[in-house]
């Protein structure tokens, strides 16, 4: 549009009259300059709209972000050192210029009595200890129920076998009660021996009844026990006790018929009387002795199983309790132990870092005060590096961030390294600025033309990232409080400002671009 203004102009400067031009020789030229002068007036208006913009690439690669400051080298960290406690000195382990390492003994002041009390700490803890792994062990043990299942067989085992007699001690025991061996008026055996006695009355009754029970459960504890044979724990445990309750019955049971024959019997015998079923009273007070031995004998046995049994199920109960306690019984003896270790560092004179010793007048058998002053430490890092960051970069810097240093006293061309060690939680103001004090220690070894005073360049590295995009930092324009890059666009020769989100920004004077940018595109680093 701006070509065809100048072309228009032109024409309206040179008003030509072509029919006035007669002669062709005089016309040919006119046009040849008419021409030259309009490619003229284009070159300029095309020179004219020309921009002067750089460009750059939108490309991958390591950003090294630091912070860049000065400082001065400080002189090294000096203590005094003094025991806690007074005290005979008994033994010295440094001399004035001794390279001392971190809690080296310096010195001994005598404390047999506390020796003695950390020794019995150590011990109290060690048992302690032991004894917890084998509460730990004897769970484990109990867990596996190696033992309770040897107990469940061996129950089982008893159980099996005196239900191979049960039935005929059962039958055994009603032939002596309930038939009519000694009465011919029909009264059955045990109602003959109870009317001997008034304090059997109900005994007959009794008998009866529990007789009854006695023989229902008999088959209920046989089905219990053929279950258990190939059930679970629970379901052995239940035999067992079923076992163990029918046994209790048919103690019961010989019990009842039991005191009225011995009654009767011993009664005959105090009285020099004869029976004139004699014989039949003595069979029954021998067969129910036989079978109360019998039975006992199984109850006992089974008992004895099912205490074993019942105690270790409730060792799988307690144990965790018992560890427990235990576990408060080995804290509270490393308590004591800790404490008797915190006295007796009382009487050790030792150091809190590397260092070199600069004061040491002890002798052996010299008395020393607590809280006095017996020698001197100097840090082995000869010296320290303080300088101070602004409130913008002190968010960059962390503990052991690497620094390459230079001395003005050097030159720029030998680097050493240093660490940053201390970063000052509160500000100092600095002509009203807002600085914070950071202290770095060397790392590499240094000479011994390196003066406390000395001026100090650092490079602090902050944060480094591999393979990232990157541009220019310049490229980056602040508009309305957003971050913009201008995007070339080659084949439609239009520019378009989009929108960026930046990271680091790294020596080179290049800044990462993590979002709105792709690799490779053409961005507008400066111009118009």
């Amino acid at each position: 549009m701006l070509l065809i203004n100048k072309l228009f102009i032109i024409e309206n400067m040179v008003k030509i009259n072509f029919a006035k031009i007669k002669k062709p020789r005089v016309f040919i030229p006119l046009i040849i300059g008419l021409i030259f002068i309009a490619l003229i007036i284009y070159q300029i208006a095309i020179s004219k709209n020309k921009n002067n913009y750089q460009y750059a690439t939108v490309e991958r690669g390591n950003l090294t972000e630091i912070v860049s400051t000065t400082g001065r080298i400080k002189a090294a960290q000096t203590i005094d050192l003094s025991f806690k406690k007074a005290g005979r000195i008994v033994y010295l382990n440094a001399t004035v210029g001794k390279q001392a390492k971190t809690n080296e003994i310096l010195a001994k002041i005598e404390c047999s009595d506390l020796e003695q009390n950390l020794r019995n700490a150590e011990i109290n803890f060690a048992s302690a200890k032991n004894f917890l792994e084998k509460l730990k062990n004897q769970y484990q043990q109990l867990l596996r129920e190696d033992s309770l299942n040897k107990y469940y067989e061996d129950a089982l085992i008893l159980l099996s076998s005196f239900y191979q007699q049960a039935p005929t001690l059962l039958e055994n025991i009603r032939s002596i009660y309930f038939e009519n061996d000694l009465s011919e008026g029909g009264k059955n055996n045990i109602n003959y021996y109870s009317d001997y006695n008034l304090n059997f009355l109900q005994t007959p009754a009794r008998s009866e009844m529990l007789y009854n029970e006695i023989k229902s459960l008999i088959t209920r504890a046989i089905e219990a026990y053929q279950i258990a044979q190939r059930g679970s724990g629970e379901e052995r445990f239940s035999a067992i006790e079923t076992g163990y309750s029918l046994l209790v019955k048919m103690v019961d049971l010989i019990k009842l018929g039991y005191d009225p024959i011995l009654y009767l019997n011993n009664y005959l015998v105090q009285n020099n009387l004869v029976h004139n079923k004699q014989t039949t009273i003595s069979n029954h007070f021998q067969r129910l002795t036989s079978y109360s031995q019998t039975i006992d004998s199984y109850l006992q046995n089974l008992l004895i199983l099912r205490t074993q049994i019942n105690n270790q199920k409730d060792a799988l109960i307690n144990y965790p309790f018992d560890i427990n306690n235990q576990e408060l019984s080995v804290q509270q003896w490393q308590n004591s132990l800790e404490d008797a270790q915190n006295k007796i560092s009382d009487c050790y004179l030792k150091t809190p870092f590397d260092g070199i010793v600069s004061n040491f007048d002890l002798q052996i058998g010299q008395m020393v005060a607590p809280n006095v002053p017996v020698a001197s430490l100097i840090s082995n890092n000869q010296f320290e590096i303080e300088t101070l960051i602004s409130e913008i970069d002190i968010a960059k810097i962390k503990l052991d961030n690497i620094a390459k240093i230079t001395l003005d006293a050097y030159g720029p061309n030998k680097i050493f390294e240093a660490k940053v060690i201390h970063i000052d939680p509160a500000a100092t103001l600095i002509e009203g600025v807002p600085t914070y004090k950071v202290k770095l220690e060397f790392i590499n070894p240094l000479n011994d033309e390196i003066k406390t005073g000395m001026s100090v360049n650092l490079d602090i590295i902050t944060q480094h990232k591999e393979n990232v995009l990157m541009i220019p930092r310049r490229a980056v324009l602040n508009l309305e409080n957003e971050r913009v890059v201008r995007v070339w666009h080659k084949k439609t020769k239009t520019l378009e400002e989009r929108k960026v989100k930046t990271g680091i920004v790294g020596e080179n004077a290049m800044i990462e671009i993590i979002e709105g940018l792709n690799e490779g595109e053409t961005i507008i680093v400066s111009g118009k």
